[in-house]
């Protein structure tokens, strides 16, 4: 099954990552990089100044390379370049996961079997950009990730499975999204078998339900 997928540098989108690389032919990694606003521009001055270098330990870039991943970089997906990069990769199935941009339709009906987004947060009741906010707020302790189908409207879409996340006293949203990484990408592994075993390639087709 050729997958390409979509994400930003952080621990909750390498750990997917790194699951399909294990499970599937990965054909293309996209990395979402938005230009960095005034505050971000003054950070890296500082750790440049400072001389930090990073490890690349969440460098979508540097693991696509180092496993001859196609890769693709830029701050929109709205570019007549973008659209015929990832057609000519002839995707089965795109996968998401902390992805900042809305994907438009035109993007969503290019794999043959569908688009897949891992969202931090237990759907459908926590939608949005950094749902653990939203659990703070009103104090529920459980959390969760969920990996559902995706269509045209945001955190939406027929749900494949969600996964409870404890909010543990201490935790904050870097451990929270790095849990969050770590159990979405062993429960992709079983969503991509029963995928991998009810796939029919078929030019054209719609996607099945799977399920």
């Amino acid at each position: 099954m050729r997958v390409v997928f979509f994400g930003m540098n952080s621990e909750y989108s390498i750990l997917p990552m790194l699951a399909l690389m294990e499970d599937c032919n990965l054909v293309g990694a996209f990395d979402l990089k938005p230009k960095p606003s005034g505050k971000e521009k003054f950070k890296a001055w500082v750790k440049k100044m400072m001389g930090y270098k990073s490890t690349g330990a969440y460098s979508i870039e540097k693991i696509a390379n180092s496993y001859a991943v196609n890769y693709y970089s830029s701050d929109t997906i709205d570019t007549t370049h973008f659209n015929t990069w990832l057609v000519d990769l002839k995707p089965d199935l795109i996968c998401v996961a902390g992805f900042s941009k809305k994907i438009p339709t035109s993007i969503l009906s290019i794999p043959l079997l569908g688009t897949i987004n891992i969202h931090t947060g237990p759907l459908p009741l926590y939608r949005g950009a950094h749902p653990f906010f939203a659990l703070i707020k009103k104090e529920d302790r459980m959390g969760g990730v969920s990996i559902h189908w995706m269509n045209e409207n945001f955190d939406d879409g027929e749900i494949l499975a969600v996964v409870d996340v404890p909010l543990l006293v201490g935790m904050n949203l870097s451990v929270y999204n790095t849990v969050c990484g770590y159990k979405a990408a062993l429960e992709l592994k079983k969503i991509l078998t029963k995928i991998k075993c009810n796939e029919v390639f078929e030019k054209n087709m719609k996607r099945v339900v799977l399920f």
